[in-house]
């Protein structure tokens, strides 16, 4: 956790280090086989990966002109029961709002 806070806010080339999930991931994979197949497939290309959620969603933290890499690594795995979102991310921290 100490590790992808520091990826996040200062240091981005430790996203793929903070990523690797040692402790829960290699023993649930055999319960989900297509998410941690996706995962395994894009962290072999080298992008910072992994199961979030319950897992059935893959997750993967890269910086924007890395997208089309991305998009082709995605294509080489995934079947047609995936469906890959590319949610907009604010970066700003938090924003209060005054509504008097």
């Amino acid at each position: 956790t100490a590790l992808l806070t520091r990826a996040l806010t200062a240091e981005p080339g430790l996203l793929f280090e903070a990523t690797a999930d040692r402790l829960h991931q290699p023993y649930r994979a055999e319960l989900m086989p297509p998410t941690a197949r996706m995962v395994r497939s894009l962290r072999t290309a080298g992008f910072a990966a992994f199961v979030a959620g319950a897992g059935p969603t893959a997750m993967v933290l890269f910086p924007a002109e890395r997208r089309a890499a991305l998009q082709g690594a995605i294509a080489r795995t995934a079947d047609d029961t995936w469906q890959v979102l590319f949610p907009a991310v604010r970066n700003q921290g938090a924003i209060v709002e005054s509504r008097l």
